[in-house]
């Protein structure tokens, strides 16, 4: 029901290129309340909750991967700050295997 209704009004599109950027601004405030809200939004998915495992945005999914690889390499956040959103990325429905594969091997 939720993917038919994100399909929408196109709220999800809408969402994360409003969220990117968020976290691609010049604006120091902006790119932290981006991260907060990715932060949020990944901490809000873990893969052991059957509820997060029935929401599954396939069409979002590497949408969601640029977007942490993004904060990943944008050198203008703290290395705590980027480690946070590696490790909830890891474990957030909001990626597919090979997406959190790939960021496994990320140090």
């Amino acid at each position: 029901m939720l993917n038919i209704i994100f399909s929408r009004i196109d709220a999800a599109n809408l969402t994360l290129n409003s969220l990117q950027n968020l976290i691609q601004s010049k604006k120091a405030h902006e790119r932290h309340d981006g991260l907060h809200l990715l932060l949020r939004l990944l901490r809000m998915t873990p893969i052991n909750n059957e509820k997060n495992q029935q929401i599954h945005l396939s069409t979002l999914e590497n949408q969601f991967y640029s977007i942490v690889l993004e904060l990943i390499f944008n050198e203008k956040f703290k290395n705590e700050q980027v480690r946070q959103c590696l490790t909830a990325a890891k474990y957030s429905t909001l990626l597919n295997d090979e997406h959190r594969l790939a960021l496994d091997q990320i140090q």
